[in-house]
C-alpha cells in the first residue's frame, strides 16, 4: 500500500514542511511531499521535516540608469540620494531581489521589464526645485520587512550665480562673494592680458564674458587688456531662463611709467597680487570662538586649507568630494605629478582640484562612481570621510570599536572599518552623545580638523 507523503493538517510558524524522514535528524530515508510512501505490514515512525522560512529583506542591487546613488548601494544600507538636472523628468530604477521568495513593491513608477530576479522601473513626474521619496519594500519570506528610499532631487533650474570669479594675475576688490556683483582690479602694465574663471554654481546655466558664450562649469576665459580701465562682465542666464546675474569687474591696468593708472583711481588693494589669495589665519572673521578654531588656523598657515576671498572660513559649510581632494593632497604632500584624471565627468572638475583628484585617485584614497564619474560637486559624507582618512593613513580594517558609537546599526558596513580604527586611534569620537551620523555630509571644520589629527598621528610613528 502506498500513501501520499503530503503534510496532511501539519503547520510550523516561520517554517515550510519539505518531507519526511525515517530519522528525526534527517540522516535516513527521506520522502518528498509529492512522493509515494510505502506502507507495508509493520509500523514505522516518520518525522516531518521543516526548513526555516528565510528572514532575508534585503536587495541584492539597486541602482538608477541615468545618475548614481549616493552613497554607493550597499544591502544594509536603507537610505539613498539621485540629483536630476532641471530638463531631467525620468528616472529608470533597477533593483535585484537577493531570494526568489521575496516579494518587492515601490510606491512609484510603471513595470518596464522582468529578467529573472531584475526588475526595471520608470519613474517619472518630479516636480521642479523639490524631493520625492521613492520607497522600495521588501519582504522576506518569514514576514521580515526592510524599506529602501531613494530620495530623488530634481534641480530647480533657476540658479545664475557664481560661486567663484577668480584669475592668477589678480586679487578682487572686494574679495568675492556669491552676492557681490562689483569688482575692481589693478594689474602692473606689464600684464597685457588676463584669464577669467568663472565658475558656475549650476554647472548647466550658461555664461558669457564680454558677450562671448564660454562652455563649462568652470567657464573661463583670456581678455586682453588697454591701458586703463578694462570692464569685464561676466553674464549667467539660469536654466530655466528666468534668472540672468551679472557680475563685473573694472581691471585697471597702469601705464607704462608703472606710475598711477590712465584713468585715476585709490586702489583699495596692492597693484601687486600677494600670497596667498585668501587672507592670512588670523584674519579670518567667521572662526573666532569656534571649537575647530586652533586647527583651521594651523591648516592655512601650513597651506593645507584656505579661506574664502571674502575674508571668511566658513566653517560649517559642507565639503564637497573635490574640496576633500584637495584638503587631503595639500595635507600629503605627495610627489607623483604625473598622475592622469581618467574620470568620464574631468571637464566638469575645475582647474583647482583636477591634479589633486587625479593623485588622490592614483593613491587609492579616493574612487569614482559605477559610471566612471568622480562628481566633484556631491558632499563627503562622515562615512566617506572616514574611509578617505583611512586610505590616506594606510590603515588596517578593524570591527572593534564600531560598538562605541551610540547610532553603530546605522553604519554602512562598507565603513565600519574605518570607523572602528579611527575610533580607536582617538581621531573620530562621534557627535552630540557619540552619534557616529554616517550620513550626514561632513562640515569644512570637521574635515580640517580630523586632516590636523591624521597628521599628527603621522608624526607619531
Amino acid at each position: 500500500m502506498f500513501a501520499v507523503a503530503d503534510a496532511g493538517n501539519l503547520a510550523r510558524e516561520l517554517y515550510t514542511f519539505v518531507g519526511w524522514n525515517t530519522a528525526a535528524d534527517g540522516s535516513g530515508t527521506g520522502y518528498k511531499p509529492t512522493d509515494a510512501l510505502p506502507v507495508g505490514a509493520s509500523n514505522v515512525t516518520l518525522y516531518a521535516q521543516w526548513l526555516r522560512k528565510s528572514d532575508n529583506a534585503r536587495l541584492s542591487d539597486l541602482f538608477a540608469d541615468e545618475t548614481s546613488l549616493m552613497p554607493f548601494f550597499d544591502p544594509t544600507e536603507m537610505s539613498y540620494d539621485v540629483f536630476l538636472n532641471y530638463v531631467e523628468n525620468t528616472l529608470s530604477l533597477t533593483y535585484v531581489k537577493s531570494e526568489p521568495e521575496q516579494a518587492v513593491t515601490i510606491d512609484k513608477g510603471d513595470l518596464l521589464s522582468v529578467t529573472g530576479s531584475v526588475y526595471k522601473y520608470q519613474l517619472t513626474d518630479f516636480v521642479i526645485g523639490t524631493v520625492t521619496p521613492v520607497r522600495v519594500l521588501v519582504t522576506a519570506e518569514d514576514g521580515t520587512v526592510n524599506t529602501y528610499t531613494v530620495n530623488v532631487y530634481r534641480d530647480s533650474g533657476d540658479d545664475a550665480d557664481l560661486y567663484d570669479l577668480w584669475s592668477m594675475e589678480f586679487d578682487t576688490d572686494p574679495y568675492f562673494s556669491t552676492e557681490i556683483t562689483e569688482y575692481k582690479a589693478h594689474v602692473g602694465y606689464e600684464v597685457g592680458s588676463v584669464k577669467i574663471f568663472a565658475d558656475l554654481s549650476d554647472q548647466h546655466a550658461e555664461v558669457t564674458i564680454n558677450g562671448k558664450p564660454v562652455p563649462g562649469e568652470d567657464a573661463a576665459d583670456i581678455i586682453e587688456l588697454v591701458v586703463g580701465d578694462n570692464p569685464i562682465v561676466i553674464e549667467i542666464t539660469s536654466q530655466d531662463g528666468t534668472r540672468k546675474k551679472t557680475y563685473t569687474i573694472i581691471v585697471t591696468r597702469l601705464a607704462d611709467t608703472g606710475g598711477e593708472p590712465t584713468t585715476p583711481t585709490t586702489p583699495t588693494t596692492p597693484t601687486t597680487p600677494t600670497t596667498p589669495t585668501t587672507p592670512p589665519a588670523n584674519s579670518l572673521s567667521d572662526i573666532a570662538g569656534h571649537w575647530a578654531q586652533r586647527d583651521i588656523e594651523q591648516a592655512v598657515r601650513e597651506g593645507i586649507a584656505n579661506g574664502y576671498a571674502d575674508g571668511t572660513f566658513k566653517p560649517n559649510k559642507t565639503v564637497t568630494r573635490a574640496e576633500m581632494a584637495v584638503l587631503l593632497m595639500n595635507a600629503l604632500k605627495p610627489q607623483d605629478a604625473e598622475a592622469v584624471l581618467t574620470f568620464t565627468d574631468a571637464d566638469k572638475i575645475g582647474n583647482w582640484a583636477k591634479r589633486q583628484i587625479a593623485l588622490a585617485r592614483q593613491l587609492g584614497i579616493i574612487s569614482g562612481y559605477a559610471d566612471g564619474s568622480f562628481r566633484p560637486d556631491i558632499g563627503v559624507t562622515h562615512a566617506e570621510l572616514a574611509v578617505m582618512i583611512a586610505r590616506a593613513l594606510g590603515l588596517k580594517p578593524q570591527e572593534s570599536a564600531v560598538a562605541a558609537f551610540a547610532d553603530e546599526a546605522d553604519i554602512p558596513a562598507w565603513a565600519r572599518s574605518a570607523a572602528g580604527v579611527l575610533y580607536d586611534l582617538g581621531l573620530m569620537q562621534g557627535k552630540d552623545g557619540s552619534r557616529f551620523a554616517p550620513n550626514d555630509i561632513a562640515t569644512r571644520a570637521e574635515t580640517v580638523a580630523l586632516i590636523m589629527r591624521m597628521l599628527a598621528y603621522r608624526e607619531q610613528l
